[in-house]
């Protein structure tokens, strides 16, 4: 019986590594080159051929020898890729956007074996994490009052970091207002007097100080009105009031349900 089950297990871990180096790939495409698809592709026909039921010293060898090649392979792509070395010669030529195909041409060719691979769990399907969590939500007792209970720490999580950014940038402008005015001042006496040592030099470092100054004011004042403060400001108001909404319909919902069902109330929640 140990043995039988060694087939479905070695292709579920074959799966999942396929799975979790597709997911790579499909992040980082210049990973993805002939010599990785090729050792990958050994590596699932030796995993798909082997005897489980017997013990084959050959197989056995050849089994370890690519899985070491597929490691080595892997392992030496993501050194050139980090040096930023990699050889445009060995990636795939595939179209844009469409670069993980042949990873997941590999990683079908395991779908009709008599693996689990085909259950839902090692098949990604590209659905969106919020889904997933809805789902759990559903099926869940007490799952409306877990979201709501998430919703709140998230309104108090955005009001956190907003306060934080605040209080950042109003330290940056008022260092930048203070550097522009030390170095106007200072500007004003190192050059009442010509012909002082590395005077040029001090200048020049007082136009940088100058420029540094306004460039802190400006990015200051964009996070403040445009890209950060302002927009996640109105985003969290909108997810409180949108919160207490949804808190108040569903607080009707359970007191009609108490009035007409009150043993409902002790049964699962759902969404």
């Amino acid at each position: 019986e140990v043995k039988e089950t060694r087939r479905p297990l070695a292709h579920e871990c074959l799966g999942e590594a396929l799975r979790l180096l597709r997911q790579v790939i499909n992040k980082y495409p210049l990973l993805n080159t002939v010599e990785t698809l090729t050792a990958a592709g050994t590596l699932i026909s030796k995993v798909k051929g082997f005897h489980y039921e017997a013990s084959i010293e050959n197989e056995k060898r050849d089994f370890e020898k690519a899985l070491e090649s597929m490691a080595v392979c892997f392992s030496s792509t993501i050194s050139e890729f980090l040096m930023g070395e990699v050889d445009s010669s060995t990636l795939l030529s595939l179209p844009p956007g469409d670069q993980s195909q042949s990873m997941e041409s590999l990683y079908g060719s395991l779908s009709g074996t008599e693996s689990t691979l085909a259950n839902a769990e090692y098949v990604d399907a590209g659905n969106p994490l919020g889904d997933d969590v809805d789902i759990i939500l559903q099926k869940s007792e007490g799952g409306v009052r877990a979201a709501f209970f998430y919703a709140k720490k998230l309104a108090k999580y955005m009001k956190d970091l907003t306060s934080y950014i605040e209080k950042r940038t109003l330290l940056e402008m008022e260092y930048a207002k203070g550097l522009q005015k030390l170095v106007n001042t200072t500007k004003g006496v190192i050059t009442q007097e010509p012909c002082m040592p590395f005077q040029s030099i001090y200048s020049v470092a007082l136009e940088q100080d100058q420029d540094h100054a306004h460039g802190v004011l400006h990015t200051s004042l964009t996070l403040q009105q445009q890209t950060y403060l302002q927009p996640v400001s109105m985003r969290r108001l909108e997810h409180e009031k949108r919160r207490k909404e949804l808190k108040e319909q569903w607080q009707r919902a359970e007191r009609k349900l108490s009035l007409y069902c009150p043993q409902h109330l002790h049964q699962p929640s759902h969404v």
